[in-house]
């Protein structure tokens, strides 16, 4: 990339969620595309069930893996900071307070975040029934120049997103470009 912020980038990972720690373990890992049909069938049943016990707030304590995932795969970069951006407090709970994650409670809908970014991480949290041009927007100005911006959102068509600064590289991956 060129940009000596690739090195030691600041992450934000918006909406890592969580399930229902007492049948976490029993998710199929891994991406969903590259499971087999039982797998994907397993991983439909518990989803229902755990969206039943959710409704019903008898779901306990609650288990992330994306944290682990996202500094794992980039680890490479030796990020200074990953702000962990989630509108549940018992989501920000889950987040270890000793090493470079930050958990910080903040709705992306109500604004920009409060810091820059060099990387945001934002699959399918953005609620395609609320605004979300306006979203994208303040995800657009949490980013420094330069910075990617990693979104996907069901729903939702992502892929021309210029007129808010930000140039299309890949699939889900797009780069602010200007201020």
């Amino acid at each position: 990339m060129g940009d000596q912020r690739f090195h030691r980038p600041i992450i934000a990972d918006i909406g890592i969620g969580g399930i229902t720690a007492a049948i976490a373990d029993w998710f199929p890992s891994g991406p969903k595309h590259e499971m087999g049909p039982a797998a994907k069938m397993g991983r439909f049943f518990l989803r229902l069930a755990e969206n039943a016990l959710r409704k019903h707030g008898a779901y306990g304590s609650l288990k992330s893996f994306e944290l682990d995932e996202v500094l794992g795969c980039l680890s490479e970069f030796e990020p200074s900071k990953v702000y962990v951006v989630d509108r549940d407090q018992r989501v920000l709970d889950l987040v270890p307070r000793d090493g470079i994650a930050v958990p910080l409670l903040w709705d992306i809908e109500s604004g920009p975040l409060e810091g820059k970014a060099d990387v945001i991480i934002c699959y399918n949290v953005i609620r395609t029934d609320a605004h979300p041009k306006r979203t994208i927007r303040h995800l657009a100005e949490s980013l420094y120049p330069n910075g990617l911006l990693s979104v996907k959102v069901n729903g939702y068509d992502v892929s021309d997103l210029g007129s808010y600064g930000l140039e299309r590289m890949g699939l889900h991956v797009h780069q602010k470009i200007g201020k």
